[in-house]
């Protein structure tokens, strides 16, 4: 008798002062029907109720590492939790306020295991704007993941809506020094590298909830350190920055109907 040998998915979490939705995003994981998974936290710092939301869920038994070693920012306590990465894992990230969509991990295990020369997965997405309850469906741009499009487009999907090999985001692991472009950057290294196949999928894997917490200003500095990670990795600066001039017009612009 045969038997069939399934991956396995660690999932990073990065966690500071997430309580709004981290309970949410706890359940949606462990309600998954995939049994070869792991959620590690890290999350040393908080001082509302976090601590207490990640505990609740420890206490239960359910698979969760909950590191408290303290991280200098959200590329940091990604490399923190890249310590629980075995090499042959599938890698994947949520934020506190990511909820997976039912059934995704299955999806991603068979196909990583059916499909031998993949080296990543993409998704669509939900964003959920909680003040004013209205959800939107993020479709990503392209079905090429490459350089070139990387170059032209920018950060073609965001970090928790892909999946990819252990062994590669364990040999490169984050920049600590991006704040807000550190899934752009590793994409950039990544390709510059090698040729990879990363696979799109055309079904939503999570809907991330914005309570407030984006902006016109994080929008404006995340192309820009986009652009630096751009020039720093192959030296070339991609049509982000037509997009940035835009931008910064369109505010301008707001600014003055607005006086």
């Amino acid at each position: 008798m045969s038997f069939i040998v399934l991956p396995f998915i660690t999932t990073v979490m990065p966690c500071y002062n997430g309580e709004r939705y981290l309970k949410k995003a706890l359940d949606a994981f462990f309600s998954q029907d995939y049994p070869n998974k792991k959620l590690v936290i890290i999350d040393g710092k908080s001082t509302d109720h976090s601590h207490e939301i990640i505990s609740s869920f420890v206490e239960r038994g359910y698979p969760l590492v909950w590191d408290k070693t303290p991280d200098k920012g959200i590329s940091s306590a990604i490399n923190i939790g890249l310590a629980h990465l075995n090499e042959g894992d599938i890698f994947g990230y949520l934020g506190a306020d990511d909820i997976l969509m039912p059934n995704v991990l299955s999806e991603v295990a068979n196909l990583f295991r059916v499909a031998n020369g993949i080296d990543g997965l993409y998704f669509d997405s939900y964003s959920y704007l909680g003040e004013c309850g209205k959800l939107t469906y993020r479709k990503c741009p392209t079905d090429d993941f490459s350089l070139a499009n990387l170059l032209k487009i920018g950060t073609i999907v965001g970090l928790q809506n892909i999946y990819i090999k252990g062994e590669l985001v364990i040999a490169n692991k984050f920049e600590e020094t991006n704040k807000y472009s550190m899934d752009y950057d590793l994409y950039l290294r990544l390709y510059k590298n090698r040729k990879l196949n990363f696979t799109y999928v055309p079904f939503p894997s999570t809907i991330n909830v914005m309570h407030g917490n984006f902006s016109t200003k994080f929008e404006f500095e995340g192309i820009v350190e986009a652009i630096h990670a751009a020039r720093r990795q192959v030296g070339y600066t991609p049509r982000l920055l037509y997009r940035l001039v835009r931008l910064r017009l369109s505010k301008i612009k707001s600014m003055l109907l607005t006086k």
